[in-house]
Order: structure tokens, then C-alpha cells, then sequence
């Protein structure tokens, strides 16, 4: 299109100028000193186009000549840039490969000519770490420190995240600690690393740090919800244990300052639980009661009744509340019946007991039974009972000799 517009230009020229010429020519009339040229002045025109023509193109080719040198050298750079480019590809291609000699070389050789020369000190980095040479690994990320742009503050979290990483596949779990934690004083909220954190924290046993970052790994998401449900809990525990070889007052008060909806869960709780002193049985049957009140936990109903309070009838009839909506729950009325024989209401505990084992047979559904009947004079019953109980056990009938020296004894 702009030649073709070239031409129609030159083409209205040339006949415009005949035109003109045609009717007057006119004539050009040059005197230098005693040598006088006279010419059509049409004939002039064109050769002051011509020589003009000449001109242009005779200066574009002494600056074409000019800039040789700088634009053979701009060629050659974007030639070792493409270069550099295919060798970072290749190279990071190899290391999905796990080809690490082969990585780190063809990292290393498109490295000077590289724009993303960190990538490539990265890469080389891991594949020498791979390979074992950790004289090689820190060489490079030395590199690729002094490599990194100033005008990508990201670009230092990476390499320092890539630093720790090495350190962690190493085991040096030291020295990735030192590294995270002055990571974290620039990246505080960055998700990643405070998941590395909490792993490097964990594999040190560094429970205290642990605790010291649980805040931060809930804010920010760090970790998935059942991963850091566990990693808290595990913490939780932790630290409960080591405070109880302490001052009691230093456990309460870690107790107090967890979140109310970790104190009332499982298994935190029932830990805490095992580490009440005798004299704080109510208090710990006080916290399974809460607890339920929130949500049902079976495990937690079996360990209400197998707490021995104080007062075992207000602890019976606190617990009976329970049934409604679960009258068919063998586990609950196995609870029921042993905290009704503890308290020594014998119809009660022989209506739930034998209604439990009726739905889920248990060996000691039938002991409890047992001796629920024997507190009532039937020992016939209770012997019955405490041989479906051991047959249960053994998975072996008792001797009908046996079952009669039991009876005998129970009535004796």
C-alpha cells in the first residue's frame, strides 16, 4: 500500500511537470566565472532530484556504516539472550527429570547471558544439592544473591525460601531456622513460609516457637484446616505435658489462655483430663458436661463415666439427661449402668446393662451386669452372666462346673 502511494505521487509529479513544460520550458541559465551552462529548466529540476536522491542514500550508507559496529553488537547480545533463554528451559526441564549433572551444567553455561540469571543460579543450586555438593549449592545461591533484580522485592523471598528449602532436604534444620526467621521479620505474612516455619519448628521440637506461631498459621491460612487442627492440637498437648512437671498454677493458666472451642474437644481435653489431680475430679466431670453440651462425643461420655466425683448419684442423674434421642445407644446405656452402680441404684443399673448388652454384647457389659445381680441376691443370674461374659472374652464356653462353684460362692 505505500509503495503503490509512492508511485501515484510520482507519477501526478512527473505529469504535473510536463504539463508546465510543455507550454512554457523555460530554461536555467548558470555562470561560473568565464564558463556559462544553460539548461532546460526541467532537465534541471530532475537532476537536483536525482543528485538529491543521491545524496540521501549516500549518507544513509556512511550511517549504516557508522552503526555497524553497535548493532553487530546488539545482535550478537540478542543471539546469546535466545541463547540463554532455551538453556534456562532445557535446564529447568532437566531438573523436572531429575538429570541433575546435566541441569546444573546447561544452568550454569546460560547464566551470564541470562535476564532471569537467578532462575538459573536457583536451578543450579538445586541440582548440586541433589548431587551433594553443598560447596557447589551455597556458591551458587551466593550468585544468585548478587544476581537478584532491585526492582523485584519478590525476588529475595524466593531465594531466601529456596535457601531454606535446601537447608531442609539437607536436614540441616538449623541453619533453616536462622534463615526462615529472618525471613519471617520481612515476610511475615507469607503463607508459604510460615508453613516451612512451623515444619522446621516441628522437626526441632521447638514447641515454644510452635505455640508462638499458631496465630499466624490461623490468620493467614498457612496450613489446611485438618493440618493445622492436628498441629495444634499436638502442640496443645506438648505444652500441657511439660507443664505439668512444673508448678500447677503455670498449666492452669496455659489452659485458660487456649481457645475455649480447643479446651472443650477431643483430644484435648481428655488429655488435660489426665492430668487432673485427684482432688479436681469434679472440676474435670464439670468440663466433660460443657463439653457435650456443645457437641456429643461418645469418647467423652465414657470417660464422664468412668470419672469417680464425689457425689456418684447427682453424677448419674446428670448424665441420664443424656438419653433422650439416643435410648438405643449401647454405649451410652453401658455409661449409665456402671455410673448406676456406682451409685448403687441396682434396678437402674440392671435396666441399662441389660438393655446395652441386648443391642452390643460386651464383656464388660456382662461383669457389671453380673455383679448388679449379685448386689441383688440373684446369683444364678449373675453366674449366667459372668460366664456369657468370659465365653464373650475367650470365645470359649465356661465349664457348667465352673458356673456352679460361682453360683455357690455368690450365694454363699
Amino acid at each position: 500500500m505505500k509503495l503503490l502511494l509512492i508511485a501515484l505521487l510520482s507519477t501526478l509529479g512527473a505529469v504535473s511537470l510536463a504539463l508546465i513544460v510543455r507550454d512554457d520550458p523555460g530554461f536555467v541559465l548558470i555562470g561560473v566565472g568565464d564558463w556559462t551552462i544553460e539548461t532546460a529548466l526541467s532537465l534541471f529540476v530532475i537532476f537536483l532530484l536525482l543528485a538529491f536522491a543521491l545524496a540521501y542514500f549516500a549518507l544513509r550508507a556512511l550511517l549504516g556504516l557508522w552503526a555497524l559496529p553497535s548493532r553487530t553488537r546488539a545482535w550478537n547480545a540478542r543471539r546469546r539472550q535466545r541463547a540463554a533463554r532455551r538453556g534456562l528451559t532445557l535446564g529447568l526441564l532437566e531438573l523436572t527429570q531429575q538429570r541433575w549433572a546435566e541441569a546444573e551444567k546447561r544452568l550454569l553455561r546460560s547464566a551470564p547471558h541470562s535476564d532471569a540469571a537467578l532462575l538459573n543460579y536457583l536451578g543450579a543450586a538445586r541440582a548440586a544439592q541433589q548431587q551433594g555438593a553443598d560447596e557447589r549449592r551455597d556458591d551458587y545461591l551466593r550468585r544468585a544473591d548478587a544476581a537478584m533484580p532491585t526492582d523485584m522485592p519478590g525476588a529475595g523471598i524466593a531465594l531466601d525460601v529456596t535457601r531454606a528449602e535446601l537447608h531442609m532436604a539437607a536436614e540441616s534444620w538449623q541453619q533453616a531456622a536462622e534463615t526462615l526467621a529472618a525471613l519471617r521479620e520481612r515476610a511475615g505474612k507469607h503463607p508459604y513460609v510460615l508453613a516451612l516455619s512451623a515444619r522446621v519448628a516441628r522437626q526441632l521440637g521447638d514447641w515454644e516457637g510452635l505455640n508462638a506461631l499458631l496465630p499466624a498459621l490461623r490468620r493467614y491460612k498457612a496450613l489446611a484446616d485438618d493440618e493445622l487442627r492436628t498441629l495444634t492440637t499436638e502442640v496443645r498437648v506438648t505444652r500441657l505435658t511439660a507443664l505439668n512437671d512444673g508448678p500447677r498454677e503455670q498449666l492452669e493458666a496455659y489452659w485458660l489462655a487456649v481457645p475455649k472451642a480447643e479446651r472443650l474437644s477431643q483430644p484435648l481435653l481428655g488429655h488435660y483430663l489426665d492430668l487432673l489431680p485427684d482432688g479436681a475430679i469434679d472440676r474435670g466431670l464439670e468440663l466433660i458436661r460443657e463439653a457435650l453440651k456443645h457437641a456429643w462425643d461418645a469418647s467423652l461420655a465414657e470417660r464422664y463415666a468412668r470419672l469417680r466425683g464425689s457425689n456418684p448419684n447427682q453424677q448419674f442423674h446428670l448424665a441420664e439427661s443424656w438419653l433422650n434421642g439416643r435410648e438405643t445407644d449401647p454405649g451410652l446405656l453401658l455409661d449409665l449402668g456402671r455410673l448406676a452402680l456406682r451409685a448403687q441404684l441396682w434396678g437402674k443399673a440392671r435396666s441399662y446393662l441389660d438393655t446395652s448388652v441386648g443391642l452390643r454384647p460386651s464383656a464388660e457389659g456382662y461383669r457389671m451386669l453380673g455383679e448388679t445381680l449379685l448386689e441383688i441376691g440373684d446369683a444364678d443370674g449373675a453366674a449366667r452372666r459372668f460366664r456369657e461374659g468370659l465365653a464373650l472374652a475367650t470365645g470359649a464356653e465356661m465349664p457348667s462346673a465352673t458356673v456352679r462353684v460361682l453360683a455357690r460362692d455368690s450365694a454363699a
